[in-house]
């Protein structure tokens, strides 16, 4: 029998950063809070099904009028030897995903995240190179 496979293009109207920290996600989602002055509140864990596999990640949001800001770990809490662990598997040393939409991204923000002492690294990332950034559509 032969497959036919649905071919989408969605609208990609976000920035995205990766972090890696040192954090555990409440931990990272509080000192974002603190440094930033948001409001990230523990929303109910992701879950992606694949064919072979499903991703359960946790993730944290912050949402005003105009704007939502999705903080997203990058590992799945079902953590086993088999490929499929990572929400986003090209960018393995990323700990974590800061989505950040409707809101004018700037790069004070990349500098108020550095700022913050258990954050090691941060960097913006290029959504048109990324092959799974369908993931990041939810």
């Amino acid at each position: 029998m032969k497959r036919q496979r649905l071919q989408a293009d969605y609208e990609i109207d976000f920035e995205l950063l990766g972090i890696v920290s040192t954090f555990k996600d409440f931990k990272l989602a509080w000192n974002l809070n603190q440094n930033l002055h948001l409001s990230l509140v523990k929303k109910k864990d992701l879950r992606l099904q694949f064919v072979d596999h499903e991703l359960v990640v946790s993730n944290f949001l912050y949402e005003t009028e105009n704007s939502q800001m999705w903080l997203i770990k990058n590992r799945s809490h079902e953590i086993d030897e088999r490929d499929g662990t990572y929400f986003v598997p090209e960018l393995t040393e990323m700990d974590y995903f800061l989505r950040i939409s409707g809101a004018e991204y700037d790069t004070d923000w990349l500098e108020s995240l550095r700022s913050i002492v258990g954050i090691e690294y941060v960097l913006k990332i290029d959504l048109d190179q990324l092959k799974s950034k369908e993931n990041f559509i939810f």
